[in-house]
C-alpha cells in the first residue's frame, strides 16, 4: 500500500496541465530530446533495434497518466529495462506529454516515438541487462 501512496505522490508532483502546455509547441524530435537527455544517437539506435520485436506491455487509456500507470511501467522497467508503451486514442494527454511524463516521473529515457507507441528505457540499479554502446 505504501508503494501506491509513493507513486501517487510522485505523479502529483508533475503538473500534467503545465506539462501539456510546455509540450504542445514542441516538435516530435524536440519532445524526444526533452524526454531522453542522457541518450546519444548510437545508444538510441541500439535500443530501437532491440525494441523492434517487443510487444507493448503497458497501455495508457482514458485515465491517462496516473499512479497506477506509473507503477505498471516501473514494474515492467524493473523486469525488462526496455518497454513499449501503447498510448490509446482515448488518452487525455498528448504523446509528447506522455513521453516527458515518463522521463520526469519514472526517470526513464524515451528511445523512440513511433505512431502511438513509445519505447522507454531505464537501466536497472543492480545488474543491468542491456549494455549500451559507448559513443
Amino acid at each position: 500500500m505504501s508503494e501506491d501512496i509513493d507513486w501517487q505522490e510522485r505523479v502529483a508532483i508533475v503538473d500534467l496541465e503545465a506539462l501539456e502546455l510546455q509540450c504542445a509547441p514542441l516538435t516530435k524530435g524536440a519532445a524526444i530530446a526533452l524526454a531522453s537527455p542522457a541518450l546519444v544517437g548510437k545508444s538510441r539506435r541500439h535500443l530501437r533495434s532491440m525494441g523492434n520485436t517487443l510487444k507493448a506491455l503497458v497501455h495508457i487509456g482514458h485515465s491517462g497518466c496516473t499512479g497506477a500507470v506509473a507503477r505498471s511501467v516501473d514494474d515492467a522497467l524493473e523486469q525488462h529495462e526496455l518497454v513499449k508503451i501503447k498510448v490509446l486514442d482515448t488518452c487525455p494527454q498528448s504523446m509528447g506529454t506522455v513521453a516527458v511524463w515518463c522521463h520526469r516521473v519514472l526517470d526513464a529515457q524515451v528511445a523512440q516515438w513511433l505512431g502511438h507507441t513509445l519505447l522507454v528505457y531505464r537501466a536497472r540499479v543492480t545488474g543491468p541487462i542491456i549494455q549500451l554502446p559507448r559513443s
